[in-house]
């Protein structure tokens, strides 16, 4: 969706991957794995899912930007949209489980400063 919106309206498309770190920290925890070693698989499993995206929107002749951070992902998609002036922030679902945690839509919903569309 957000890349059909950004070709309609000829904008640059900024994807952003948040790799939550409160997550790493519960599965290095309770896990086998290093908060370390496991930071460095959802980092590069971001960057898969960045790139996928980067070459779609290419595709569609949209500019694309690509950003991943770490952080608690509703104060990371404010920071990132206050900080590039976003002018809408579309929510979409988890392209492999077709999840999105709920927790995260209601603050960005309430805190962001421009429009956030949801997608379902």
């Amino acid at each position: 969706m957000a890349i059909t919106l950004a070709q309609l309206h000829h904008s640059q498309l900024i994807l952003l991957h948040v790799v939550d770190t409160r997550a790493l920290e519960t599965m290095a925890r309770y896990g086998k794995e290093s908060k370390e070693a496991l930071l460095v698989k959802a980092e590069e499993s971001g960057w898969k899912v960045l790139y996928s995206l980067e070459e779609e929107a290419v595709s569609s002749h949209v500019r694309v930007a690509l950003t991943l951070e770490e952080g608690t992902p509703q104060r990371v998609i404010l920071d990132v949209a206050e900080k590039y002036q976003i002018d809408l922030i579309v929510l979409g679902k988890h392209r492999k489980t077709g999840s999105r945690k709920d927790i995260v839509t209601p603050t960005i919903i309430e805190n962001a400063e421009c429009p956030v569309l949801i997608s379902l």
